[in-house]
């Protein structure tokens, strides 16, 4: 007799995986003192997007300049840190499966992620169009 398969399958580890994009990607920006990609928004309006500095923000992070980072973008080390927890949460998963139970990415927490960088953005436009200094543009 065989024994009975498993109907239980996990679940590709996509927010990893992007995770891991984003890192690797900004940390090879920043070794090579790259420019990031242009964004298309500021080109074509020329004001910045929501998620306008973040790429830079990274690249500072990866330099250890924390105020530099948030000067880009105030969300720049939350992200940083949420990409880490991915990675690492997954490597976890991978070592020991069933030790660390997977984390749901629901509807509230993608409209926490909207809100948080839509709040952000209407601070940094504020302190732009009020000719405040507090981000860089």
């Amino acid at each position: 007799m065989t024994p009975a398969r498993s109907t239980t399958r996990t679940a590709p580890p996509v927010p990893a995986f992007a995770a891991g994009i984003v890192l690797a990607g900004t940390l090879a920006l920043s070794l090579a003192g790259a420019p990031g990609i242009p964004c298309l928004f500021r080109t074509l309006f020329h004001i910045e997007c929501p998620g306008c500095g973040l790429t830079r923000s990274l690249k500072a992070l990866w330099s250890g300049d924390l105020n530099m980072s948030f000067k880009y973008h105030p969300l720049g080390f939350p992200l940083f840190a949420a990409c880490a927890a991915a990675l690492g949460l997954a490597v976890m998963r991978r070592i020991s499966p069933g030790w660390i139970p997977p984390v749901p990415l629901t509807r509230r927490t993608w409209l926490g992620v909207l809100a948080a960088l839509l709040g952000a953005w209407a601070i940094r436009m504020a302190d732009r169009f009020t000719g405040g200094d507090l981000f860089i543009r």
